[in-house]
């Protein structure tokens, strides 16, 4: 939920969560991971592609989600 924990509960709720990423989190991190300076954005599009066979539409898709993920986080 979105809502606001107080302190207390907030306090509360990190001592017991176990985060786990949902789909989203786990395709970010294994382009991020790639995004290592040995790596074109083609090749970890590709890469991409190859271990998440579900995840997009087409090459072109692929090459945009990687790169609008490059454009965020560049140095």
């Amino acid at each position: 939920s979105n809502a606001f924990l107080s302190s207390s509960e907030l306090s509360n709720e990190v001592s017991k969560l176990m985060p786990v990423l949902g789909a989203d989190g786990q395709t970010d991190r294994f382009i991020l991971e790639k995004m290592d300076g040995r790596n074109s954005l083609e090749d970890i599009a590709q890469a991409t592609m190859i271990h998440f066979p579900n995840r997009f539409q087409s090459r072109d898709a692929a090459v945009q989600y990687v790169y609008d993920l490059f454009r965020y986080y560049r140095e």
